[in-house]
């Protein structure tokens, strides 16, 4: 069963724009563990995703996006990266090559034919609107996609929909992540929001910013940096019922965890 993966550093959001995409057809946990033998080979120092091993290390995050056929992986990679330099990113994705290696403009538009013409599952639509919904896109990336699609027209009524249905998931979207406590977001890091109330404690104590306090706390400034910011707002977690909650139950997933 083949993947579309996603390796990110602790402050990424988006999807389309930062961190590394990637397909295997063995399984993201085997390709990961790959990637970090290959980012100690002298020659892949110069890629993006390599340096950013050296980087940020342990602190790599990396989550399977979907599962399935080879086929349906690499047309989802191809939407996700459908241009070069993307984040750490070279190529462009939907495309089976060795990482780094330039592929021909033949080559890429033979690849592209081949893609199009493949019949979509009946699920693919859901998934693809699942990872577009509240996604925020670049200017940079915006101009990239327009690149991409120049010379193809939709219908206008086709376009009217896709506008109408966007922007109402988006809204949507927004809206619930408005709703939720920072440390429920998708993308926060729960191990290091559990830490709060030893946060609170410290920078209570001694005043100490984001670096030296991740230090203290064994994890990476750029993952406690929101949280630091929101204590010396004044947030006290002890005193947040919603956080207190989250504890508690995060807590009780690890002991479940240990126990099984």
């Amino acid at each position: 069963m083949a993947t579309v993966y996603w390796i990110r550093a602790p402050h990424h959001t988006d999807m389309f724009t930062e961190g590394y995409i990637g397909f295997s057809s063995r399984g993201t946990e085997k390709r990961f563990k790959q990637h970090k033998k290959d980012s100690k080979r002298d020659k892949n120092k110069h890629l993006p995703i390599y340096r950013a091993f050296d980087k940020y290390g342990d602190l790599l995050i990396v989550s399977t996006i979907v599962e399935g056929p080879d086929d349906y992986c690499l047309m989802i990679e191809q939407k996700l990266r459908p241009t070069e330099k993307i984040g750490w990113n070279i190529n462009r994705g939907g495309e089976k090559a060795s990482l780094g290696t330039k592929r021909s403009k033949e080559s890429c538009e033979k690849q592209s034919k081949t893609l199009t013409g493949k019949k979509r599952p009946k699920e693919f639509g859901e998934i693809m609107s699942k990872v577009l919904k509240g996604k925020k896109k670049s200017p940079e990336h915006c101009a990239k996609m327009s690149a991409a699609q120049k010379g193809r027209k939709q219908p206008p009524e086709l376009v009217a929909k896709i506008r109408a249905a966007s922007e109402a998931g988006r809204k949507a979207y927004v809206e619930k992540l408005r709703s939720l406590p920072i440390w429920e977001n998708p993308a926060a890091n729960k191990d290091v929001w559990v830490l709060a109330d030893k946060a609170h404690s410290i920078i209570s104590e001694t005043g100490v910013g984001a670096k030296l306090l991740g230090r203290m706390l064994g994890v990476h400034e750029y993952a406690i940096r929101v949280m630091c910011n929101k204590i010396k707002s004044g947030w006290n977690p002890n005193e947040d019922a919603a956080w207190l909650e989250f504890k508690t139950k995060y807590l009780q997933e690890a002991t479940n965890a240990q126990s099984t």
